[in-house]
């Protein structure tokens, strides 16, 4: 009886030390990827407590800057800020949790690129992987279309949280400007082919859309991740 109690308590251990073993296992992953043109802030993103690390590539002229936003103070975290001249690419490391983030990027009208990845062990992979991206958004919180020329309009969100997305219908030029009831720009994406640009509210308030579409139809959309209401539109041309 003794013996197979011993047998059997090393083999107990032997499997625990095999899974402690197995979830002490870690890699580099892409976590997060960006592409846009302007000024945005980003889905909500989560960085873990762990080495991680942002690349960076901007275009075209001008100041570059890439902030990460704590969502649950409120502070800014510096990753790069070129003021003038060209801007380059880079990397900048770094460590540590914040469960609750964006990225603020203000950079030129011609584009940029932005990869984060993360040094996760095969649990904290796994739970990225299932909230990779918010699920729950309201499809459609509010909506509008226009043609070329130039458009102005007010909403008022009840929500914290809201996605704004830009859709253009035709190769040509679509400026989107979102200013907050004080008048200050919160995000301004430009694009000059077929597709989607976004860019993410995080505050409830009254905001104005300034459009200008050259050569193309296009479509505004706005998302939300919280209950509410329809957004009421104040004027409109």
């Amino acid at each position: 009886m003794g013996r197979r109690m011993a047998i059997l308590l090393l083999a107990v251990l032997s499997v625990c030390f095999c899974v402690r073993g197995q979830t002490t296992v870690r890699r580099w992953v892409t976590t997060y990827e960006f592409k846009g043109a302007g000024r945005v802030q980003t889905e909500p993103i989560r960085f873990w407590d762990t080495k991680w690390r942002v690349n960076y590539q901007p275009k075209g002229d001008g100041p570059f800057e890439i902030l990460i936003r704590d969502l649950s103070t409120n502070k800014y975290h510096k990753i790069t800020h070129q003021r003038s001249g060209k801007p380059i690419g880079g990397q900048v490391g770094g460590s540590g949790a914040i469960k609750d983030a964006c990225l603020v990027v203000r950079g030129s009208d011609e584009g940029w690129h932005i990869v984060i990845s993360q040094d996760l062990d095969r649990v904290d992979e796994w739970e990225y992987r299932q909230r990779k991206r918010p699920a729950s958004l309201t499809l459609p919180f509010g909506s509008w279309s226009g043609a070329a020329g130039d458009h102005e309009f007010s909403f008022e969100l009840s929500d914290a949280r809201s996605c704004v997305r830009a859709v253009q219908r035709r190769v040509g030029y679509l400026r989107v400007e979102i200013e907050d009831a004080n008048g200050a720009t919160v995000s301004r994406t430009v694009s000059t082919k077929v597709g989607e640009s976004e860019s993410w509210l995080y505050a409830p308030g009254t905001y104005k859309a300034r459009i200008s579409a050259v050569g193309t139809e296009w479509n505004l959309h706005v998302e939300t991740l919280d209950e509410g209401t329809k957004p009421e539109v104040k004027d409109g041309k």
